[in-house]
């Protein structure tokens, strides 16, 4: 049999596993020229190395095993129109994982809400802080009404203020761009915001 290579010869020469090349002798893709029926040995002849190489260059790249067998009896014509075809499936499959793994990290990792931008009178926006600014909680105990609640709505803001005895609120018309939002500015902040608005009433709540 000096002719003739064991089936770890052909496993090495080939690139495929003695486990894979016994599987593709049982599906039929690639038999072994003899098989000694006393040991159960498998043999193959020199001929038999490269199609184990294309089995082996297939399985790597995942073609089925019903097209690994018709390649491997094939024309070179009909294996290029194969690898083509699987080619595709393997171009649109990734595809399809790019977009599975594009929803996958949105439910991972959420997008942020777009930004809600407005634009709106200064002489407006001051006027709504000062209708509402008497209202501000001052208990250190209740630091929750220490401030003002600012509400962006479809076409402007409204504040709202309390200190639970009174409850004030003020609205101020404006072009919004995003969804409504919702904000709690604390009092400094809001008297900085009124400062800014009009520095002549900088000291106004000092």
């Amino acid at each position: 049999m000096s002719d003739l290579h064991s089936i770890g010869e052909l496993a090495r020469a080939s690139g495929l596993t003695v486990s894979a090349l016994r599987f593709y002798d049982s599906a039929g893709v690639l038999e072994p020229a003899l098989v000694d029926p006393v040991t159960g040995y498998r043999w193959y002849t020199e001929e038999q190395i490269a199609p184990a190489r294309l089995v082996a260059g297939l399985r790597r790249i995942g073609m089925p095993v019903p097209e690994i067998a018709a390649a491997v009896r094939a024309e070179p014509a009909t294996v290029h129109r194969l690898l083509d075809t699987h080619l595709r499936r393997l171009v649109d499959g990734l595809a399809d994982a790019r977009r599975e793994v594009t929803r996958l990290r949105a439910l991972v990792d959420p997008p942020r809400p777009a930004a809600t931008t407005l634009l709106l009178s200064p002489t407006d926006l001051a006027a709504a802080v000062d209708a509402v600014r008497f209202a501000v909680g001052a208990d250190p105990e209740l630091p929750m009404l220490s401030g003002v609640l600012l509400d962006v709505e479809s076409d402007g803001v409204r504040l709202v203020a309390t200190d639970r005895y009174r409850l004030a609120l003020a609205r101020a018309g404006a072009d919004v761009d995003g969804p409504p939002a919702r904000a709690f500015v604390p009092v400094d902040l809001v008297d900085q915001l009124r400062a800014l608005l009009d520095p002549a009433d900088a000291d106004r709540y000092g």
